[in-house]
């Protein structure tokens, strides 16, 4: 053999080694009693934050290869669905584990921050996968010995615009709104709004993801007749004061509404104009959704008419 062949052979080995010993290092210092949910493609202006000791968000400096995976997994059958993610995984979440909450709830807690994050910044990310220690320290695990799960698998998922970096800021509002945020879940048009504005990036048809952001917009208006122009008014009216600038609003939204229409019924629109759609559409479903957490009230119609017309 080659002494070039034979040295190249040392240096990988030696590339596999070295990386066991930075994860053994920081996992050291990592915290145990969390579950860390694998963010890919997350944008952050910090490299690491935590909120009142409930949940952090950190830069993953290393995150696991399939090899990796493979080796240290309980569930290792799943090392290769995760490993088609992994290396992209530049952030994650941490949910503490308490002494009396169950597995499912720590998740329900994880989606209900993740979509919060998602609701005030509309940043693209996926949720790959959790795992009981941190995916930064997954190389220095004993074999067989992280408990994995699959969340997100969405190997297509759109990606609109240019990256949204979220700040402290954002998260900080996530904190201040969670629990006022949890409780409006509970309203069947609340949940439906938000969940078409998080997760229509999973959607691969373009009319079909501007169908489910207007669905998101309909369900919290509630409106049954005359809708382009009871949807636009109340909508305008719920984001801006009386004016010039409520005027415009209106007006952007019967526009998108009639995006929206040629979209569904299957008329000939260019690619182009629906994702010019999508991206007006999802800001403004964001915008209502942060100002209802905010104030911690779904508006009727009622409130919706009084705001129009008083």
């Amino acid at each position: 053999m080659k002494k070039s062949k034979l040295q190249e052979i040392k240096d990988r080995w030696q590339h596999v080694e070295d990386r066991k010993t930075r994860a053994k290092e920081r996992r050291r210092d990592c915290e145990e009693g969390f579950w860390y949910f694998a963010l890919c493609g997350f944008k952050a202006d910090f490299t690491g934050v935590a909120e009142e000791g409930v949940f952090s968000i950190t830069k993953v400096e290393e995150p696991p290869n399939e090899l990796e995976l493979a080796a240290n997994l309980k569930e290792n059958h799943l090392f290769s669905a995760i490993g088609r993610y992994s290396l992209g995984c530049n952030y994650e979440l941490g949910v503490i584990m308490d002494e009396v909450g169950s597995r499912r709830g720590h998740f329900s807690l994880a989606w209900w921050i993740v979509s919060a994050i998602r609701v005030k910044t509309l940043a693209n990310f996926l949720v790959v996968a959790a795992a009981d220690c941190s995916w930064d320290t997954i190389a220095a695990a004993p074999k067989s010995s992280v408990s994995a799960e699959l969340i997100e698998d969405f190997p297509k998922s759109y990606k609109w615009g240019d990256d949204i970096i979220v700040n402290k800021e954002d998260v900080g509002w996530v904190s201040k709104n969670l629990m006022q945020f949890v409780d409006l879940l509970e309203v069947p048009k609340f949940r439906v709004a938000v969940e078409s504005l998080t997760t229509h990036s999973h959607i691969t048809n373009l009319r079909m993801v501007l169908a489910s952001l207007w669905a998101g917009i309909e369900a919290l208006t509630e409106a049954q007749t005359e809708l382009r122009y009871r949807i636009s008014s109340y909508i305008a009216s719920f984001l801006e004061p009386a004016g010039t600038k409520r005027l415009e609003m209106f007006h952007k939204l019967q526009e998108l509404y009639n995006l929206r229409s040629q979209a569904v019924h299957g008329q000939k629109i260019t690619d182009q104009k629906i994702v010019a759609g999508i991206k007006e559409t999802k800001l403004i479903l964001s915008q209502v959704l942060c100002k209802i957490i905010e104030i911690n009230k779904i508006p009727n119609k009622k409130d919706f008419e009084e705001q129009l017309f008083c």
